[in-house]
């Protein structure tokens, strides 16, 4: 098997140990299979979308026999994509902000239009972990690119796809506090100057100009409210509009559902998390994974760590 390393990078790549069930490289050892022989649920849709509130769903209530949680998409970026091309350059290998990893991304996307999907599709699982019983789990794909790929180089994949609109995304995002999505070197004094009159370019006006047009000038309404009235602090609103547009930039969410919908429509569920709340999507999800996976039901889950 030929890893991603070794484009990235030149030359051969020794086996690596991502977690002790998880590798990537060439010669693994005795009784790893590739994780195209594996069962294998891929969450797919941007941030803010509710598929971490789904995995805790699966996890917490209807407990597969055996639901392995792979490392997550940001956890296996900083190995799979950001690290090979750091010590390509010769760089230190540090973990960086979530925006300073765009460049990393896009220059890894240019060598693989795949992107992270194509280091994924060469990982190793430990066969002894799952003897046939068990179903891992992955958060997640985004691009049209990404999903094009994983449906053909992951077989035995399913697919579930999450839906959310932009402004409950962002709004999501805000609400979940979380420092991931804070933007290093991001003012923290106010930009706007109290001029919070409503009307559209808010986003020009907090200095992210690449986020005008995400919005209906109702929902930029909105948001000056929550500015207003201090429910949100205009360096919150900014960072996650940031991150929002960064990703938008990127991966077009909409267009990877739509390819998954085409390419493998019996592979795959999209489950709008507006319109079902936690509970609802958790046994949509399990309805899904039942039907396509028979026999992988009723013991505690576990996360590979």
């Amino acid at each position: 098997m030929t890893t991603t390393m070794q484009f990235t990078m030149g030359g051969n790549h020794p086996f690596e140990n991502l977690t002790p069930y998880l590798g990537i490289g060439e010669t693994p050892p005795e009784g790893w299979r590739a994780i195209t022989a594996f069962p294998l649920l891929i969450l797919v849709g941007g941030s803010g979308v509710g598929k971490s509130v789904a995995i805790q769903q699966l996890t917490q209530r209807w407990h597969p026999e055996a639901l392995y949680v792979l490392p997550n998409r940001r956890e296996l970026t900083d190995r799979l994509v950001v690290a090979p091309l750091q010590r390509a350059d010769g760089a230190e290998v540090k973990a960086l902000g979530r925006m300073e990893k765009l460049a990393y991304i896009r220059r890894f996307r240019q060598l693989h239009p795949p992107g992270l999907a194509y280091p994924f599709a060469h990982l190793w699982v430990d066969g002894r972990l799952l003897d046939g019983r068990g179903l891992l789990v992955f958060d997640g794909l985004r691009g049209e690119e990404e999903v094009r790929f994983a449906a053909a180089a992951l077989p035995q994949a399913r697919f579930a796809a999450f839906d959310a609109p932009v402004f409950v995304r962002l709004c999501r995002l805000i609400n979940r506090n979380d420092a991931y999505d804070s933007v290093s070197g991001s003012p923290a004094r106010p930009l706007l100057n109290n001029g919070l009159q409503n009307g559209t370019n808010l986003c020009q006006r907090l200095g992210v100009p690449e986020a005008c047009g995400m919005f209906s000038p109702d929902e930029e309404e909105a948001l000056h409210g929550l500015l207003a009235s201090g429910e949100v602090a205009e360096k919150d609103l900014r960072d996650r509009l940031k991150v929002l547009a960064g990703e938008y930039g990127l991966y077009d969410v909409e267009a990877a559902i739509r390819i998954l919908n085409d390419l493998a429509p019996e592979r795959t569920v999209t489950i709008d998390t507006v319109t079902h709340n936690p509970q609802q999507v958790g046994k949509r999800l399990f309805a899904f994974i039942a039907l396509a996976f028979k026999g992988l039901l009723s013991a505690p889950a576990q996360s590979i760590t």
